[in-house]
C-alpha cells in the first residue's frame, strides 16, 4: 500500500480459473518421469504433480528483500547500500525491491520526512539518496552479483506538489464538488489520478519504459495495484516487456491480475489466516486456506511473508504477532516454505522487535541477534537448493495433532520435502502416516531422524525433511 495511512481492503476483480493439471501425457513426451515413491493415498499421482515456472525464471532462483534506501544504512544512500549487497546475497537474496526511490512531497507532508510513496518527480531520485548516476551503480553492482532489482511503482496517485496539479489538472480525479481528492480520505499527502485520461496513461507507460530502458531495472513491484484499472495494466506491461522481459509484482491479493500480465501477488490472505493460526486456530486449518487458494491462482504466483513495510509499520513486528523469537522463525518455516517466493523485510533478519516510525528515519543495530541472521542465511540455503520448495505443489500432512501443528509436503517430480511446525509455546508430539515414516534427512540440523512413532517437537519447534 502507499502507507500514507493504515492498509485498506483490496479491491477484487475475481478469480482466475483452476489451473489444469500437466497431463502425464504431456510429461512422458517431455522425457519427464518421476523417481519418487508411490504418493500417499489420496493425493494425487506422481505424474500428476503441478511445477509452477514462472517467466522471467530468475524470480525463483531465491528470496526477495525489501529495501527501504533512506533506512537501511545510516547513510541513507545508494552508494552505502553497494557494500552490504554482500550480506543481503548471502540471506539466499535474488532480487532486491527498492521502496520509492524518487522526490517527497512537501505539501500535506505526514511527520518530518513524509512518506516515500508521495512522489513529485516519476523521472529522479530523491536527493538525500543521491543522483541518478549513483542509481546506476547501484543497478550495475546489483548486476554484477548475478542478483535482479525493481523498484515501486507509485502510479495510483502523487504528491499535490507534483507539476501535473498545475500543468495537467485534467489527469486527477473530482469529488462531487469538482475539487482534486486523495484516493483515500486518510491519504490526505497524495492526489488520486484519474486513467479515464488516455494522455495519463501514455505519460504514465513512458516514465515505466525509462526505468527500464534507461537504467536496466528488472520489473517493478507495484503498489495499490488492485486499485488502477486492469486494462491499463494489460495494455502497459506488454509494451514495456518489448524492452526486456521484466518482472511485475502487484500489491493485491486478487489473482485476477494474473491475466493481466502481473507474475507474483501478495499472499494476503494466508498471512491474515497464518496470525489466525498463531492465535489459536487450527494449523491444519491453514494448511488448507492455502491449499484452496492454491487452486485459483492460476500461471502467476504468490509472494509470501511474515512482514513488510506495512505490517511492521501499522500492525506489529513479527516477534510481537508470533511469540517471540523462536515463534517468529517457526512462522517464517511455516510460511516462507509454501509455495511462492519468499520475501524479507529489512531488519527481518535481526529479529526487529519494534514497530516502524513509517514517516521518520530508522536506525537499526545490524549486530543484533546473529542467530536470527544465521536462521534466515540457512533458510534461504535451504530453499534455494530444493527443487520442491521453489516449484513444487503443496498437500496436507494429514496427522493426529492439526489443531497445534502444521504439516505439509512440498512435491516435484524429483523431490518431496515435509514441513511440520508447532505452532504453540508448549511441546507437543505427533504420528505421521506410514508413507511418511521413517528415517530421512532433517535440513536444518543436517542430521539424521526416525519419523516413525511419536514425534516429538519443542515449543515453536520446526523439523524439514527430505524424503528419500
Amino acid at each position: 500500500m502507499s502507507n500514507t495511512c493504515q492498509p485498506v481492503s483490496r479491491v477484487s476483480r475475481g478469480l482466475l480459473p483452476i489451473l489444469i493439471a500437466l497431463a502425464s501425457a504431456a510429461a512422458l513426451s517431455l522425457g519427464c518421469t518421476s523417481e519418487l515413491p508411490p504418493p500417499p493415498p489420496g493425493s494425487r499421482p506422481a505424474d500428476e504433480i503441478v511445477e509452477k515456472r514462472l517467466d522471467p525464471s530468475w524470480i525463483q532462483e531465491g528470496f526477495i528483500y525489501e529495501l527501504f534506501v533512506r533506512d537501511f544504512t545510516p547513510e541513507g544512500t545508494f552508494q552505502a547500500i553497494i557494500p552490504r549487497l554482500d550480506e543481503i546475497q548471502e540471506l539466499g537474496v535474488e532480487t532486491i525491491w527498492l521502496m520509492p526511490i524518487h522526490p517527497i512531497g512537501e505539501i500535506e507532508r505526514k511527520g518530518s520526512l513524509g512518506s516515500p510513496y508521495s512522489i513529485t518527480d516519476y523521472y529522479d531520485v530523491h536527493p538525500d539518496y543521491g543522483s541518478l548516476e549513483d542509481f546506476q551503480d547501484l543497478v550495475d553492482a546489483v548486476h554484477s552479483r548475478g542478483m535482479h532489482i525493481i523498484i515501486d511503482l507509485v502510479v495510483n496517485h502523487t504528491a499535490w506538489d507534483h507539476p501535473w496539479i498545475e500543468e495537467h489538472p485534467e489527469w486527477y480525479s473530482r469529488d462531487d464538488e469538482g475539487n482534486m481528492m486523495p484516493p483515500v480520505p486518510d491519504w490526505s499527502d497524495v492526489a488520486d489520478l484519474n486513467f479515464d485520461d488516455e494522455g495519463l496513461r501514455e505519460e504514465l507507460i513512458d516514465m515505466m519504459s525509462y526505468w527500464v530502458r534507461d537504467f536496466d531495472i528488472d520489473g517493478y513491484r507495484v503498489d495499490t495495484a488492485s486499485m488502477i484499472p486492469g486494462d491499463f495494466w494489460e495494455e502497459s506491461i506488454p509494451r514495456v516487456r518489448e524492452i526486456k522481459p521484466v518482472f511485475f509484482l502487484g500489491e493485491t491479493g486478487d489473482a485476477g491480475l494474473g491475466e493481466a500480465g502481473y507474475q507474483m501477488i501478495y499472499a494476503w490472505s494466508a498471512y491474515g489466516n497464518l496470525k489466525d493460526t498463531w492465535r489459536g486456530s487450527g494449523g491444519s486449518a491453514f494448511v488448507a486456506s492455502v491449499e484452496s487458494a492454491e487452486k485459483q491462482i492460476g500461471e502467476s504466483a504468490y509472494m509470501r511473508f511474515i512482514t513488510n513495510h506495512d505490517e511492521t509499520a501499522w500492525d506489529a513486528p513479527p516477534t510481537q504477532l508470533f511469540g517471540g523469537q523462536d515463534g517468529a522463525r517457526a512462522a517464517a518455516v511455516a510460511h516462507l516454505f509454501m509455495p511462492g517466493v519468499p520475501l524479507l523485510y529489512n531488519g527481518q533478519e535481526i529479529g526487529n522487535e519494534d514497530s516502524w516510525a513509517f514517516f521518520e528515519k530508522w536506525n537499526y543495530d545490524w549486530s543484533l541477534n546473529p542467530q536470527i541472521r544465521d536462521f534466515y542465511v540457512r533458510l534461504g540455503s535451504i530453499w534455494q537448493q530444493s527443487e520442491a520448495l521453489r516449484f513444487g505443489d503443496m498437500r496436507r500432512i494429514r496427522q493426529d495433532n492439526g489443531a497445534a501443528i502444521i504439516s505439509y509436503v512440498r512435491r516435484s517430480r524429483n523431490e518431496r520435502i515435509a514441513v511440520i511446525i508447532n505452532k504453540t509455546d508448549e511441546p507437543q508430539s505427533l504420528t505421521l502416516p506410514e508413507e511418511y515414516a521413517g528415517e530421512f534427512e532433517e535440513l536444518f540440523s543436517g542430521r539424521r531422524i526416525d519419523t516413525s512413532g511419536e514425534l516429538s517437537l519443542e515449543a515453536f519447534g520446526y523439523r524439514v525433511f527430505r524424503l528419500d
